[in-house]
């Protein structure tokens, strides 16, 4: 926000309330949390009948908050009121949940946290999501008193982190308030580096009631309130070092850290990667210089800099962190060629679970794999089993399971997806259908040289060739095949097989059931046979694919009872022995 827009919101309620600028006016200042608004009654020490805001016609009942705590027995309310609150995530606490509900990827920020623990108890009643979900009181209905009284009184209510930014009440003439307010969005601005939560900005209250009076609603917006918002667009930071992560297929990102982290849009950023080598050779970047950390299409974060400083000069990785092999430079990124890096068999691990929706085998149980288990191949994990973990001293439930879970998940997935999972350069299912249309799954670890080479040139083109047929070739990748193919089913024909599209989200595990039993392929693009949307009246590019080329459209529940294959008698019976 800038200088003259604060300056023109204390303007305007200045004339609005026809005072001229001498006048004292005393404002509440506040923190504009970044979470999601919920409305309730309160009752005793719980909050009842909670809702989120919705639009202006409806909101939607939080039944899994409903009676939840915000007091001890110790203090009750004397008499039901009303109450809005900002719900919202602590950073400990958006990482604790993220773990909690298994998430594959931990929500990206505090807000998504908030709404996303908010969205779940909207559908469902789970105790154990309510120890994340902070809350602060924002306004009530139905209290007396003045508005202080009202606003202390309710402060009582609240569920908040200790490092809580406390409300400030100032007054002074219109100058006096224009620079108290400069200093304290300052401050605000500033705190956002070291508190445990997202803020955006700070609201401003006219704390009289008759001015408040005076000033009104407009809608749900109360014009005796305003909110000055932090700019979202961009951030100033400076560089304190870089690191390298590692991909899942080979690549290594550039990650450059800031002295102090930045945010964009409630967004916390502590680091920020620079994707191309050859861009990053361009920033010359030194430890202190001062970088413009703003947005690429609203989500990838990028830098630029504005000053280079005289800090030591942060060159271009050349080796590799993890196995100490100097890097390639490979469709414009640093790349470790070593299948045998640690930093390779961690991410191919990880990328192999994630393909087989194995939810909870993450990087850091790869890490598990491959340091304690001395695992590095795919034949190695198919090795595994429950003594295999105990013998390494790997106790955890999750591990124990593994090997179990490993070959279900195998057995739910068609053959081309495996061979798309493993981790060959390029090859994901579309790719790996070209391949098992010229090989069979069970044959591939034993083709020819020749036969290599002509099947990598068909399916990722010339150019990736090379590295394709160097891995057919490998005894890594024949012993790989050989482990799987007892768990693997072949497909027959790939020209005949249905591809079902959806649009909307993800597809429950019925939904994915009934495609596994019918040998249907689910496709993520825009080339389908079938489609399944949440609504015959939705609007969506692949909708319109579907209609032009007058494709069936189901929704799930059709789609299921459509398709669904009941099981025989015998097969419940056989199951059952």
């Amino acid at each position: 926000t800038s200088r003259r827009q604060r300056q023109m919101c204390i303007r305007d309620r200045y004339k609005a309330l026809d005072m001229t600028p001498e006048m004292e006016l005393k404002l509440d200042i506040s923190p504009k949390l970044d979470g999601v608004s919920v409305n309730a009654t309160v009752k005793d020490n719980v909050i009842v009948n909670p809702q989120s805001r919705g639009d202006n016609d409806e909101s939607v009942a939080i039944m899994g908050m409903d009676s939840m705590e915000v007091t001890t027995d110790d203090f009750k309310a004397e008499k039901k009121f009303g109450i809005q609150y900002e719900a919202f995530v602590t950073e400990t606490d958006r990482l604790a949940a993220s773990e909690y509900l298994k998430l594959s990827k931990p929500y990206v920020s505090c807000r998504h946290a908030a709404a996303g623990i908010v969205h779940r108890l909207s559908t469902m009643e789970d105790d154990g999501l309510l120890q994340f979900i902070s809350l602060y009181p924002i306004t009530t209905e139905g209290l007396e008193g003045t508005y202080s009284e009202r606003m202390d009184y309710i402060s009582n209510f609240g569920i908040v982190p200790d490092d809580m930014i406390e409300r400030q009440v100032i007054s002074g003439s219109m100058g006096e308030l224009i620079g108290e307010i400069r200093d304290l969005f300052n401050k605000f601005a500033k705190k956002r580096e070291t508190i445990s939560y997202a803020i955006d900005g700070l609201v401003i209250t006219v704390v009289d009631d008759e001015y408040q009076e005076i000033l009104g609603r407009e809608e749900r917006t109360n014009k005796f309130q305003l909110a000055l918002k932090f700019d979202p667009a961009s951030a100033v930071a400076v560089v304190d070092g870089i690191t390298l992560d590692c991909g899942k297929k080979g690549f290594r990102t550039i990650q450059v850290w800031m002295e102090h982290p930045v945010f964009l849009d409630g967004v916390r950023y502590d680091h920020v990667p620079v994707l191309s080598a050859n861009l990053y050779e361009g920033l010359n970047l030194r430890r202190g210089s001062r970088v413009n950390v703003h947005r690429v299409g609203d989500v990838i974060p990028a830098i630029s800099v504005l000053e280079e400083g005289n800090g030591k000069k942060l060159r271009k990785p050349e080796v590799c962190p993890k196995c100490n092999e100097l890097l390639e430079i490979k469709d414009k990124k640093l790349f470790c060629g070593n299948p045998r890096c640690p930093g390779n068999v961690v991410g191919r691990f990880t990328g192999f679970f994630e393909k087989l929706d194995m939810t909870g085998y993450s990087d850091a149980f790869s890490e598990i794999l491959h340091d304690q288990l001395k695992c590095v191949t795919i034949s190695d994990l198919m090795k595994l089993s429950n003594e295999s973990f105990k013998s390494a001293g790997v106790m955890l439930k999750q591990a124990l399971e593994f090997p179990k879970v490993l070959r279900e998940a195998l057995k739910k997935k068609s053959d081309f997806e495996i061979l798309g999972a493993m981790g060959l350069p390029k090859v994901g299912p579309a790719r790996a259908k070209i391949i098992l249309n010229k090989v069979p799954f069970n044959k591939l670890g034993s083709m020819s040289s020749i036969k290599a080479m002509s099947i990598a040139v068909e399916a990722v083109g010339e150019n990736a060739a090379f590295g394709l047929s160097e891995v057919f070739g490998s005894k890594d990748f024949t012993e790989d095949i050989k482990a799987l193919v007892p768990y693997v089913t072949m497909t027959k024909d790939f020209t005949k097989m249905i591809r079902v599209g959806h649009t909307g989200g993800k597809l429950s595990p019925e939904a994915i059931k009934v495609c596994r039993d019918n040998k249907f392929e689910i496709v993520e693009g825009k080339s389908f046979d079938i489609l399944i949307t949440p609504s015959m009246d939705r609007s969506s590019s692949k909708m319109d694919v579907a209609k032009s080329r007058n494709l069936p459209i189901f929704t799930e529940a059709g789609f299921i009872d459509q398709y669904e294959i009941e099981e025989s008698e015998d097969e419940d019976e056989t199951e059952e022995k």
